[in-house]
């Protein structure tokens, strides 16, 4: 099973230049995702391969795909990053951990002082480390409000960019596929990021955006022998 997870999690980098240990090579169909943003299917397509890129820089953090990152009570040396605005605005952010429970950053949403569009919001959290957070777009495809969250993560490929909206819409369209619709070439997990929805309403409805994504530990081992932590250093 390791060695099955290994695969999906480099397989869209076989074709790819080798690379020092300091450096993911970017594939191709993560680097053209910006030109191909009118096809739904397209972009999903892209964030699940981002997803594959991530999980080679962490160093694939389970053998089971069921296990998504987000679940840190099955995955011990993941954490859960739970970001969140409303009406366009009041922006929050947390992380929680099997470890030390949950931290709320900026419960007082009026310190949250960069809640706009390209403003970088830069967090130090004692388990993940460094962090930053991006609001990419204003009433994007996910509707009205702050959308298109670009998380990086400082001990993942130093500093390399989630595209949250890109990887939660891939994941939105592998459910969609296992439950039949659509169902060719359907994706796999494990999964990095999610949309949290507001009961059934979908997020291009609601008020409120939220997104979670898992984020490994500082430290962490995984189970295919990659300490992460070291392979990134310079």
């Amino acid at each position: 099973m390791v060695a099955a997870l290994r695969l999906f999690a480099v397989a869209a980098l076989a074709a790819a230049t080798s690379a020092s240990p300091a450096a993911v090579p970017v594939d191709s169909s993560v680097q053209s995702l910006e030109q191909r943003a009118g096809d739904g299917g397209n972009v999903a397509l892209a964030g699940a391969q981002l997803v594959k890129e991530i999980l080679k820089a962490i160093g694939v953090f389970t053998d089971d795909e069921k296990k998504n990152a987000w679940d840190f009570k099955s995955n011990k040396d993941m954490c859960e990053v739970f970001m969140k605005t409303v009406d366009g605005g009041k922006c929050t952010i947390s992380v929680e951990c099997k470890d030390g429970g949950k931290t709320e950053y900026y419960p007082n949403k009026a310190d949250y002082k960069n809640c706009f569009v390209g403003g970088t919001e830069t967090i130090k959290d004692p388990r993940i480390g460094e962090f930053s957070l991006t609001y990419t777009k204003r009433d994007g495809a996910e509707g009205q409000g702050l959308t298109e969250p670009v998380l990086k993560v400082k001990n993942v490929g130093n500093w390399k960019e989630w595209k949250v909206t890109d990887m939660a819409r891939a994941k939105d369209k592998a459910d969609l596929c296992e439950k039949g619709i659509a169902p060719l070439n359907c994706h796999r997990g494990p999964w990095l990021c999610r949309w949290v929805h507001g009961g059934n309403t979908p997020i291009t409805q609601d008020r409120s955006k939220r997104w979670s994504c898992g984020v490994p530990k500082v430290g962490a081992t995984f189970p295919d022998g990659t300490n992460w932590d070291k392979m990134w250093q310079h």
